[in-house]
């Protein structure tokens, strides 16, 4: 994958236009009271291969991820998640095992975008590792 299908994955996955984003997802677990671990984790893979290749250009290259359209995706992404992540363990509306799971995730993808701004982490992947160990 190279930044600009990075970049489109982000911002697909911001939306709710697309059948496989991650706000569409949200609502289709909303909607049909549903929850698929498959595909979240599809989207969680997808969506970390992307912010490794964002954070690896900004470290290699110094791509400017501070553009407007890249936070705003971002902030979508989490804000939205964490919003269905309240709402459904307010309600037990899905199983625990899946929003503690989705949790897990919005956790992991707030903290690597968070190094991403920080410019100073060379793998997110160990960096998401190293926070889990004890």
């Amino acid at each position: 994958m190279d930044l600009n299908s990075a970049l489109g994955l982000v911002y697909n996955n911001a939306k709710a236009a697309s059948e496989d984003s991650f706000l569409t997802f949200l609502l289709k677990c909303q909607v049909s009271g549903e929850a698929s671990f498959e595909m979240l984790e599809k989207l969680n893979s997808e969506l970390m291969e992307a912010l490794e290749i964002i954070n690896n250009e900004r470290r290699s290259n110094g791509f400017d991820c501070t553009e407007l359209g890249l936070v705003q995706a971002i902030t979508l992404i989490l804000t939205h998640g964490w919003e269905r992540y309240a709402w459904w363990t307010i309600h037990s509306q899905l199983p625990r095992e899946f929003l503690v799971r989705l949790a897990s995730i919005l956790s992991d993808l707030g903290f690597a975008w968070a190094r991403i701004l920080d410019g100073s982490t060379p793998n997110l992947r160990e960096a998401l590792k190293e926070r889990r160990e004890p």
